[in-house]
């Protein structure tokens, strides 16, 4: 989830955007208690990431934890477990970089070498 930009609030130096509720990502106790499982959570993140930089070209340059939250999908969508399933909601998109393909392959084949 990407939260909607209030452009009457926003100037080149603010950028304000709406209210999206979540816990941060680093309070797993909460998570574990809203029904999510973490396990599912650090899957999706990894995904979620991956699209942007791998598919997108696109880097957030400001991805610390008090940037992500999360809350349990309002879908009812389940997890693997049968716990809920888990939704990403991504903050502060003040700041992206660009990546051309050619850093996306050399990328990829970093990560491929790791795995």
């Amino acid at each position: 989830v990407i939260p909607e930009i209030v452009r009457d609030l926003s100037s080149k130096r603010v950028l304000t955007m709406s209210f999206e509720p979540g816990c941060l990502i680093t309070n797993s106790e909460r998570i574990t208690k809203e029904g999510v499982s973490t396990k599912d959570v650090a899957r999706l993140l990894t995904a979620v990431f991956a699209e942007l930089m791998f598919n997108s070209g696109f880097v957030h340059c400001d991805p610390h934890p008090g940037n992500v939250l999360v809350r349990p999908a309002p879908s009812g969508a389940r997890g693997r477990g049968g716990t809920k399933a888990p939704q990403i909601v991504l903050l502060d998109h003040g700041l992206y970089r660009q990546i051309g393909p050619d850093v996306r392959v050399n990328l990829c084949e970093l990560w491929k070498g790791i795995v």
